[in-house]
């Protein structure tokens, strides 16, 4: 079965900033002493080379490239060599430390240790007035943030920390100075938040099954965790299309995927007053997940995840959603009834279209209902719904075929999957 799938994917790697690099020579001497200190060598046994845009760093068995910037020099993704059996073991990495100049003598220190806890804080690095607090906002927002070791400091709590990882804006405050960041900040920042994530999940227990080819969002694809009790169907009369639409559309919500470069769109569908269905493809990769419903916008957060089935759940914390009427058992379904799509294809919010019940299919323990019903871009995730409103499948791919060509060969999960083992 050939699936169409909409996923951009961004590259994630290690990375360390060396703030402050003036000269050639005193970055040279930077770059030698972080590559000496992680690597456990010797001043005598590191070897560096001086390569366009940045250093090339060898020594007791290990390899690295470090590239430079005009605030920096940056540690590449990942070794090119292993250590050689004798070579000295990498110490280990207990603390994260970012530093972003604000201006001639003002400058933010980021800092986390991982292995210690999940905090991280933010602190004037060298503010000359210090008996200011320091004020936080993200993209628009101003924060409500407890204080560090400091007065001028303030501790991020996990949720922040993963927030800034996807952030479009940043702007801080002390007194009557305020700093906005600039791009290459951010960019940092989104470094850091990712390498943070990484150190968290090295924390978590082992999950079983495989990504399904997904990348996860920041935290990790989370356990995946069946709910425990089957809502049900209603016993409704059917409805008209225009009464359908009105019963369905505020249980239906767009999601948005931002993303390390850009952001994808999908859909998906309320089933409890916080909880939400959709397609893992929809939120690979997210550093932030928002759902959209008209004017409304909410931050959720994954809750469960099998993306080698390809199905999430969703949790919002600060709504209440307005949850599906009834789920219909996928026993229960019969080819040629009635069926309507509703969800963001293309990312035009709640599309409602019809179609019949074409047939009902199993492929590699997942059941599909396969329908006529409409399905493009940015409908997974969605809802597949029977005329009475009952949710009966999430739709979630288009088979194409060699042509390329979509003949109505659409595919939901049927609905009762998200409430299996």
């Amino acid at each position: 079965m050939m699936a169409e799938r909409w996923v951009k994917r961004a590259a994630l790697g290690a990375w360390l900033l060396l703030a402050g690099c003036g000269a050639s020579s005193s970055r040279e001497a930077r770059v030698a002493g972080d590559f000496s200190g992680r690597r456990g060598c010797t001043a005598s046994q590191v070897k560096i080379k001086q390569e366009r845009g940045g250093f090339a760093v060898s020594g007791c068995g290990w390899k690295d490239r470090y590239d430079c910037f005009s605030d920096g020099c940056q540690l590449a993704d990942a070794p090119v060599l292993p250590p050689s059996a004798d070579a000295p073991r990498p110490r280990r990495v207990t603390e994260l430390r970012l530093q972003i100049g604000l201006g001639a003598a003002d400058g933010l220190l980021l800092t986390a240790t991982p292995e210690e806890g999940e905090n991280a804080e933010l602190a004037l690095d060298s503010y000359p007035q210090r008996d200011c607090g320091l004020d936080v906002m993200i993209d628009g927002q101003l924060l409500e943030l407890a204080e560090g070791s400091a007065r001028w400091s303030r501790v991020l709590p996990r949720d922040v920390v993963l927030e800034l990882g996807a952030a479009q804006q940043v702007a801080v405050r002390a007194c009557d100075h305020r700093w906005s960041l600039s791009r290459e900040d951010l960019l940092q920042i989104r470094r850091f938040a990712r390498r943070y994530a990484e150190e968290l999940a090295w924390r978590e227990p082992a999950r079983k099954g495989s990504t399904g080819g997904h990348r996860p969002p920041t935290g990790g694809w989370q356990p995946w965790q069946a709910a425990a009790a089957f809502p049900g169907a209603t016993a409704s009369v059917e409805l008209t299309g225009a009464q359908l639409f009105q019963k369905l559309a505020p249980s239906v919500w767009r999601v948005e995927s931002q993303l390390e470069s850009g952001s994808s769109q999908g859909s998906a569908v309320a089933v409890t007053k916080s909880t939400l269905v959709t397609n893992c493809h929809v939120v690979a990769g997210a550093l932030k997940i928002v759902l959209r419903q008209a004017k409304l916008e909410v931050t959720a957060k994954l809750k469960a995840s099998d993306p080698a089935k390809d199905r999430c759940v969703l949790e919002v914390v600060d709504a209440q959603l307005v949850p599906v009427a009834g789920v219909r058992p996928y026993v229960d379904l019969k080819v040629g009834e009635a069926l309507y799509t509703l969800g963001a294809p293309s990312g035009l919010e709640l599309t409602l279209a019809n179609g019949i019940l074409s047939a009902l299919r199993e492929d590699e323990g997942v059941r599909y209902v396969q329908t006529s019903a409409p399905i493009s871009p940015g409908s997974s995730g969605g809802g597949l719904f029977d005329a009475r409103g009952n949710l009966v499948g999430v739709t979630t791919l288009v088979f194409v075929g060699k042509e390329h060509l979509n003949q109505s060969l659409n595919f939901a999960i049927a609905a009762e999957m998200f409430w299996s083992p």
